[in-house]
C-alpha cells in the first residue's frame, strides 16, 4: 500500500534541492521516499528493542565502526569521541551527551 502511495505522489510532485542538478521526480523521487520510509522503519525498530535511534544515527554520519576498530583502545577512544562529537551538536534536542571508555586488557 505505502509502496502504491508513494508512487502516486511521486508522480505529481517535483522537489529540488540545492546544488543537486535538477528536480526530483517520478521513479527518482519514489525511490528516494522509499529509502527514507525504510531509514524510519529501521529507527523505529531499534527505538523498539530499547536503543537510541540517535546515537544509531550519528554512528552512521561518523562512518560507522570500521572493522577491528573495537580491538585497539586508541581507535576506539577516536570513534567515541567522533560520536560523542556528533551528538554534541544536537545537544538542543538530545540533552548533553555522556559517554567514557573502560579498557579490559
Amino acid at each position: 500500500m505505502s509502496d502504491f502511495l508513494i508512487e502516486a505522489g511521486a508522480e505529481s510532485l517535483s522537489v529540488e534541492a540545492a546544488q543537486n542538478g535538477g528536480p526530483w521526480t517520478g521513479q527518482r523521487l519514489s525511490a528516494v521516499l522509499k529509502k527514507v520510509l525504510a531509514w524510519q522503519r529501521t529507527l523505529a525498530a531499534v527505538e523498539k528493542r530499547g536503543r537510541n535511534p540517535h546515537v544509531v544515527a550519528a554512528l552512521l554520519h561518523v562512518g560507522g565502526v570500521p572493522r577491528g576498530a573495537l580491538k585497539d583502545e586508541s581507535r576506539s577512544r577516536r570513534l567515541l569521541e567522533r560520536l560523542l562529537t556528533r551528538l554534541r551538536e544536537q545537544e538542543a534536542v538530545l540533552g548533553v551527551p555522556e559517554g567514557s571508555l573502560d579498557w579490559d586488557e
